[in-house]
């Protein structure tokens, strides 16, 4: 049996060794993890069938004003490219004050990510449509 850096006792191999040598607060994170990975999963079908609906509408209506966009396999965010010569945060503010539809400037997630926007598809169904239909009014002009 070795000892951790705060002088605990720890068993190599052991499954709970991990527990001794973490924070609590990391603990909790780590035991929430267990539960939802282990726990049922009955709802994850129905979670992805609606984050691919939520999905479809924004790549549906960015595909229509005639961009190009790759819809994304597995996640809750849809990302496209800012149009050609502007900026992540101009573009960002520029649907800000046309439309009130807020996205997030792809610069929020560091220098890579200029020249790239984010909509979030957490959002309810009804407030997605409607925010699309505003950018796709601001944007079709």
């Amino acid at each position: 049996m070795g000892r951790s850096s705060n002088g605990r006792s720890t068993s190599p191999g052991s499954a709970t060794s991990c527990w001794r040598t973490t924070p609590p607060t990391r603990r909790s994170v780590q035991r929430a993890a267990v539960v939802a990975l282990t726990g049922p999963q009955d709802h994850i079908d129905e979670l992805r069938a609606l984050y691919q609906k939520r999905r479809d509408v924004v790549v549906g209506t960015f595909r229509d004003l005639g961009w190009d966009v790759e819809p994304p396999l597995g996640s809750i965010y849809v990302w496209l490219a800012t149009p050609e010569g502007e900026g992540s945060a101009a573009f960002a503010a520029r649907l800000l004050d046309t439309t009130g539809v807020v996205v997030a400037p792809g610069t929020g997630y560091g220098q890579a990510g200029e020249g790239f926007f984010r909509i979030s598809l957490t959002v309810p169904d009804d407030r997605l449509a409607e925010a699309m239909e505003r950018v796709r009014g601001a944007l079709a002009r």
